[in-house]
């Protein structure tokens, strides 16, 4: 899963939706599959999600591959939607696409994205560990830092799952190694 950032969005910082669209499509092209698009609005049409998220659409087309689905965001239940296994999925939103968008364009050798919200497969604490070791597996790979990003600043909620999602990276023993 990728993130972008909707056309709307103007953070402190630069933003590089149509680049993200571009590697969306060549992920996609060599994995002989296709992008789905997950956008606001919520309740809305295919057309204004598009229209959400047209400057990352438009590095998908440059990028030579085809978006299949336009699908609203709607959290953990997203998935019962549309088919999504296989497929490149981007979420174009405005708190974590953008924070992805952000990483990727500052230079980031890789984003992982976590929650602390429930899952499709897991529940509890569970997809907070599942994040955090992903994160500790991949700078240990990549010979590197880990930077963790709230995916918004005006939510509490945000802010305290990025802290708890460090401290698990913390038990995980990522500050302990050599």
């Amino acid at each position: 899963m990728l993130g972008a950032s909707p056309d709307g969005a103007s953070p402190p910082v630069d933003l590089k939706p149509e680049v993200i669209g571009q590697q969306a499509a060549a992920i996609a092209l060599a994995a002989g599959s296709s992008v789905v698009l997950v956008t606001e609005p919520r309740v809305g049409t295919d057309e204004e999600r598009a229209k959400n998220a047209a400057r990352f659409l438009s590095g998908v087309r440059l990028g030579g591959a085809e978006v299949t689905a336009i699908i609203p965001n709607l959290g953990a239940e997203t998935p019962k939607i549309c088919h999504l296994k296989g497929r490149v999925v981007v979420a174009a939103t405005g708190t974590g696409g953008v924070a992805y968008d952000a990483a990727m364009t500052a230079g980031a050798p890789e984003v992982i994205t976590g929650t602390v919200a429930r899952t499709m497969k897991k529940k509890g604490t569970a997809p907070a560990r599942a994040a955090a070791k992903r994160a500790v597996e991949a700078a240990r790979r990549l010979n590197t830092g880990i930077c963790v990003v709230a995916a918004s600043a005006n939510s509490l909620e945000d802010l305290l799952a990025a802290e708890y999602i460090m401290k698990l990276i913390i038990e995980e023993g990522f500050l302990n190694q050599g």
